[in-house]
């Protein structure tokens, strides 16, 4: 009886020292809901130019630069002239097409190019994911929380700058349908309070007499 009591005193020793362990190795871990906070921290950035710059072997997937002031938002073509405008206020977009010499306005609901991480994680995420936190790191200037989701077709890693809650580098490998991989690597690059009025005002339609304008 008493060797009995012994082995059990010993196994709950193990077992509190072992969820000690545990506890001290993961104090500083941040939780799903963590992350999603750090988007409230977006409402302070409100005049940027973001830079999305592809790396590995993704060259060719999409990438470009991105004007960003009090809700205007442009995307530049790789001319740097304007390729779409869009008013995330007033949900109001306007979409240039070179090629075929057309020009799209149609009032929908808009989103910003700042996916914030409630965003991201919210596609990503559903009852076959898991989560993890991976940890601090230091990219470029700044200081990140870096997350993986993961599940049975797709690998998501994140780092999230912990002031701000921008997207600062991305990690995406997806498994299609016929057993194709896709990895696609980028780093998001930003300038802080550089743009005027100017450069996110919306486009003069004036300038474009030999495109034909579609109201959608």
């Amino acid at each position: 009886m008493k060797k009995k009591i012994m082995i059990l005193i010993s196994i709950l020793i193990i077992l509190i020292t072992g969820i000690g362990i545990f506890t001290f190795l993961n104090k500083d871990a941040i939780s799903y809901n963590d992350i999603i906070k750090l988007a409230d921290n977006l409402v302070n950035v409100n005049n940027v130019i973001l830079h999305i710059e592809n790396t590995g072997d993704n060259m060719n997937s999409d990438g470009g630069t991105f004007y960003i002031k009090n809700g205007i938002e442009i995307i530049l073509d790789m001319d740097n002239s304007v390729l779409e405008w869009k008013d995330t206020v007033n949900n109001e977009i306007i979409y240039i097409d070179k090629s075929s010499k057309k020009i799209q306005i149609r009032k929908d609901k808009t989103t910003s190019y700042l996916h914030t991480p409630y965003e991201l994680l919210e596609v990503d995420m559903n009852d076959n994911s898991k989560y993890k936190y991976i940890g601090k790191e230091q990219i470029e200037n700044f200081e990140c929380y870096t997350i993986q989701v993961k599940n049975k077709d797709a690998f998501y890693q994140y780092s999230f700058d912990i002031d701000t809650g921008l997207l600062i580098k991305s990690i995406i490998e997806i498994t299609t349908d016929d057993n194709e991989k896709s990895h696609i690597e980028r780093n998001y690059k930003y300038t802080f309070n550089a743009l005027t009025d100017k450069d996110v005002e919306k486009i003069d339609l004036n300038n474009f007499s030999d495109f034909e304008i579609e109201y959608l």
